[in-house]
């Protein structure tokens, strides 16, 4: 199964040295705030059939107050919702609350590839004839 998107690497650091101690944070305890964890992004795209009408419905996280999608680094008119609802090849990527730095490990962009599975079409003809059977 492909699955695309963004994918994360969530990590921390946890010591096993009992004399070490840690003053602003509790290792491995996975509290994002802390400066023991942190967490990489990697982008795989995702991949439509514009022939087909296919569309993927992107989504960022919920509960923010304002919210824009951008296309190939456009703002997208009237995209100022948490889902967006895509149907077209690009980059597609979001800004949240304004924020000038990365919110919700949200900051890699989002491609959509063109690609097509159409198997090719089959056609065997088919005569339907009527007759009358004689007794």
């Amino acid at each position: 199964n492909y699955e695309g998107g963004i994918l994360r690497n969530y990590a921390w650091i946890k010591s096993i040295d009992t004399d070490f101690i840690d003053l602003d944070s509790v290792p491995g305890s996975k509290k994002i705030s802390e400066d023991d964890y942190d967490v990489s992004a990697v982008s795989v795209p995702l991949f439509i059939c514009t022939n087909k009408n296919e569309k993927i419905e992107l989504a960022a996280p919920k509960g923010f107050s304002t919210y824009q999608w951008f296309k190939n680094g456009m703002p997208i008119s009237n995209a100022v919702n948490d889902i967006l609802v895509v149907n077209s090849i690009g980059e597609y990527s979001i800004v949240i609350d304004n924020a000038t730095k990365c919110m919700s490990q949200s900051c890699c962009p989002i491609f959509i590839e063109e690609i097509c599975f159409c198997p090719p079409t089959i056609c065997i003809p088919i005569v339907i004839s009527s007759s009358k059977l004689r007794n």
